[in-house]
């Protein structure tokens, strides 16, 4: 399945501050106006139009980030920037506030409510969190002490360009995601210029990687599971490096933020001009976000402006405009092969439960019922651990009942004198060792076998042996048939 079609390109206007209000009376430093899809000069020089222009009060989200999501879990790839000056409201468009959430808070809480209206699917959902500092990539989900090696931009044998050695987390619930989310952001490079007090240095990239497969077909090793990618960017402020009054090393960060949105602009530019051959190599930005830029992915594209300000809100709405032609050919992404996790899992939990089935299986002889009783609960342990991360609309609904996140409890150690089932077990192993003192035959040589039984009293253990066995073991047995 395949659909051809433009990048949505939209405009978020900013809304004046209070002291600019004031200042601005009779509007006569205002050099914009907008009306509905169009933003133009007031003297109606120029004009432009896009497919939504947002004002302070509108969703953006509900607006056109919507679908995007919705794209994503039916297996589309998907990705909106954010793209404008300094200062305008990029991170505010993606992150929002407390009372006012922005993209990513809105669109983690729609994965989740398209999953519960999928109940024939089950999910699996992993999240990286990464910036572009200086042209090279670090990992924002990882403790400052790790984060010193910068990461590698690599591709496979396939195309497949990714980043290596990122952290992944599985989530299972919104706040799960919300919690990483909020650890990366204190991880970010910010810093003081004379235009914002506190401006981003860096690209953000915020990637929620979404699996799934029908569950008709969760025992079937070899039937498709559908991969997407979710891409939120918050792209770092395009102003000159006058504007800012960097020094140093805010400057030479300055420098490379500009240098990567101006290949950015380029890139941009040969796609809408059809050109055969596109270069996204020479910045890291434009090289990982390839599939995004004229290729698998349903793209939206976010401008921040404001109505004050003339040369930089020009050259802002003419990238824009340019970014209108821009087409993507997005498709349903199925991997067939265990490059999908949520494929490995099933293939784990499904060697865990056959492992059992042989341990069951097996004669009961004495030397083995305890190892093996053991064995079991920790596969049985594993079993629960690997299903509790996948996603399904059955396990969202059941986790309402209590607050996100689920607490994952350990694994329970029993002790003895406990419980009666405890106390016979306990009595159950020390029979058993006693056994083991008549070592010619043995009980394995012998043929013997165990039979247990368990019920509210307690556990009942019985061995039967051959008529040819030796006497002192027989003895042995008619004084101790049994153990509760």
């Amino acid at each position: 399945m395949c659909e051809e079609g433009a990048v949505t390109v939209c405009v978020r206007v900013r809304p004046l501050p209070a002291s600019e209000n004031a200042d601005l009376a009779e509007e006569e430093s205002i050099v914009w106006k907008t009306e509905e899809c169009t933003i133009s000069q007031l003297d109606g020089t120029k004009s432009f139009t896009f497919d939504r222009v947002f004002h302070s009060s509108d969703n953006t989200e509900e607006g056109v980030a919507a679908s995007v999501i919705k794209s994503a879990v039916q297996g589309y790839n998907g990705t909106i920037f954010a793209y404008g000056q300094t200062a305008l409201g990029k991170t505010s468009t993606m992150l929002g506030t407390k009372d006012c959430p922005g993209i990513l808070p809105m669109a983690i809480n729609d994965v989740f409510n398209s999953i519960c209206g999928i109940p024939d699917r089950e999910f699996l959902l992993h999240v990286l969190y990464m910036e572009i500092h200086s042209n090279t990539f670090e990992d924002l989900l990882c403790s400052s002490m790790w984060r010193k090696k910068p990461l590698v931009v690599r591709e496979d044998i396939s195309g497949y360009v990714f980043v290596g050695g990122l952290t992944e987390e599985v989530v299972v619930s919104p706040e799960e995601v919300l919690s990483w989310l909020q650890k990366g952001e204190k991880n970010r490079h910010y810093s003081a210029t004379e235009v914002n007090e506190r401006s981003n240095q860096s690209h953000a990239i915020f990637r929620m990687i979404i699996e799934s497969k029908e569950m008709t077909d969760i025992s079937s090793c070899d039937s498709p599971v559908m991969v997407s990618h979710l891409n939120l960017v918050d792209l770092a402020g395009s102003e000159r490096a006058t504007q800012t009054g960097a020094e140093g090393i805010h400057l030479q960060e300055c420098c490379n933020v500009n240098r990567s949105l101006s290949i950015l602009g380029q890139v941009i530019k040969n796609l809408c001009e059809e050109q055969t051959y596109v270069n996204c190599r020479d910045s890291t930005l434009t090289w990982v976000l390839h599939k995004s830029l004229g290729g698998n992915s349903k793209t939206v594209i976010i401008f921040t402006v404001i109505l004050t300000s003339f040369e930089e809100t020009l050259r802002t709405l003419q990238f824009a405009n340019t970014a209108k032609e821009m087409k993507n050919r997005p498709i349903i992404n199925y991997v067939t092969d265990e490059d999908a996790l949520l494929k490995r899992y099933r293939l784990e939990i499904d060697s865990l439960k056959q492992q059992i089935e042989d341990m069951s299986s097996q004669s009961q002889v004495a030397e083995i019922v305890e190892e093996k009783y053991a064995l079991q609960n920790e596969l049985q342990e594993k079993i629960k651990n690997l299903t509790e991360m996948l996603v399904t609309s059955a396990s969202l609904a059941s986790a309402q009942e209590f607050k996100f996140p689920r607490t994952r409890k350990r694994r329970a150690t029993w002790s003895a004198g406990t419980t009666s089932q405890e106390a016979g077990e306990c009595r159950l192993g020390s029979f058993f060792q006693k056994a083991k003192q008549f070592k010619k035959p043995c009980l394995a040589e012998m043929k013997a076998s165990v039979s247990l039984e368990c019920d509210d009293q307690g556990m009942t253990a019985s061995v039967t042996i051959p008529e040819e066995e030796p006497q002192g073991l027989r003895s042995h047995l008619a004084r101790s048939k049994s153990c509760k």
